[in-house]
């Protein structure tokens, strides 16, 4: 993902800093929905295998 740089240089308001975090909580967000999907799916008795092909 490229280095951090200097805090002072990059900061929290880089345009690019901000699509990475974004990014970084949106795949934490569907691995989550993910791992929720394969929960029911175990507990309903479906293979989860399946599952993760739409993914």
């Amino acid at each position: 993902m490229g280095s951090g740089g200097d805090a002072g240089l990059n900061g929290l308001d880089d345009p690019c800093q901000k699509i990475i975090t974004e990014n970084l909580k949106a795949k934490a967000l569907l691995n989550q929905t993910v791992i929720a999907n394969q929960n029911t799916a175990m507990k309903a008795g479906i293979s989860t295998s399946t599952i993760e092909l739409y993914f």
